[in-house]
This record gives structure tokens, sequence and C-alpha cells, in this order.
């Protein structure tokens, strides 16, 4: 690939799961309950490839009202390899993220959901409005931010803005949220 930056725009997936690509090749796998019933549409621009997951099934069904309101799935989930040495960013609604240890850069921007990065090795920045992070982290450095979340680090409960700047550093991890527990397990101190 000729591109330094990926980003990926979510829009119709439940969940996304990051990995380290074992050649210089991307390779998507969508997994759908309605076969057709999400697109994936590519454009490169500016060194950067775009990636977007559209929900190819027009609801023309009329609004029903519910009681209780509860968010629709799209029963849609992604699995993405990425070569190590490319920038990563994911932007959505409502989604999980999963980083199977990816060891490339990574920027996350969601307004709501669950976030479990596995070991940090690269750069990571995530935005999030509501829901739950999870990292594990060596020599990083780290500055978290969140109004009315939790940290635990190493299961030990840290007050709002937490960072920790180690003798070595190799990566870092910034968080801001406003809602957000975030659970960070060091593996070096």
């Amino acid at each position: 690939m000729n591109v330094d930056e990926i980003a990926l725009f979510t829009e119709g997936l439940d969940d996304i799961v990051i990995e380290n690509g074992t050649n210089e090749y991307l390779e998507i796998t969508l997994f759908e309950e309605n076969p057709q019933a999400h697109s994936i549409e590519t454009e490169t621009a500016d060194n950067q490839l775009k990636i977007q997951f559209k929900n190819a099934v027009i609801n023309s069904e009329e609004t029903i009202f519910r009681k209780y309101i509860t968010r629709r799935l799209h029963r849609a989930r992604a699995k993405i390899k990425i070569p190590s040495d490319k920038s990563i960013a994911i932007y959505g609604e409502n989604i999980g993220v999963v980083s199977n240890s990816y060891e490339g850069n990574l920027s996350v921007v969601i307004n709501k959901g669950n976030i479990a990065l596995g070991k940090i090795s690269g750069n990571t920045t995530i935005s999030l409005f509501q829901g739950n992070i999870s990292a594990t982290t060596g020599d990083t450095f780290i500055d978290v931010t969140t109004t009315n979340g939790l940290i635990m680090v190493n299961d030990l409960s840290e007050k709002s803005p937490y960072i920790s700047k180690p003798s070595a550093i190799t990566s870092t991890l910034k968080i801001s949220s406003i809602h957000a527990n975030v659970t960070i397990r060091r593996t070096t101190l």
C-alpha cells in the first residue's frame, strides 16, 4: 500500500477488530447476518486511504413507538488486518473497538462504545464520550482525563487527570473522555 494513514468510518457496524497484518496488504473480512446488507467503499486522497462501511439496506418501515427505546444492532462486524507501519484512525458513533495488540499508531474517535486495546506498542489517542476502555502498557507515557468516569491502574483507583511518565518512553497513550471508565494494566513501572 502506498499510503501512510488509514481512516475507518464505521457507520453500520457493531464491532471492529484491528489486527497486525502479516504482509503489506490490507485484509478486510466483513461478517453480517443479512447477506449484502453492507457495502465497503474506499477512496484514496492525500496519502490517506478512507474506508467506509455503509448500511446498504434502506429501512422503509414506519417508525413504531416502543416503551423502552433500545439501540438497534446492525448485526455486522469487521475484522481488519493492517500492516503495522500504518497509522489508523477509527471514527464512529456506537461501536465496539478491539485492537489485538496492533503495533502501529492508533486513533479512535467514537461517541459510545467499549474499546479493548490489548498491548500498546505505538502511539494511541482515544476520544470517547461514554463507554469503557481497557489497555495493557509497558514503557508508555500515559495521559488520561475523564470527567465522570473511573480510572483504574493495576487495580488501584486514580484521580483524573492521571499522568504517568516512565523514564524510558517507547509509546504514548492519551485518553480524553466525559463518562468513560478506564482500566490500564502496567507491565513495567
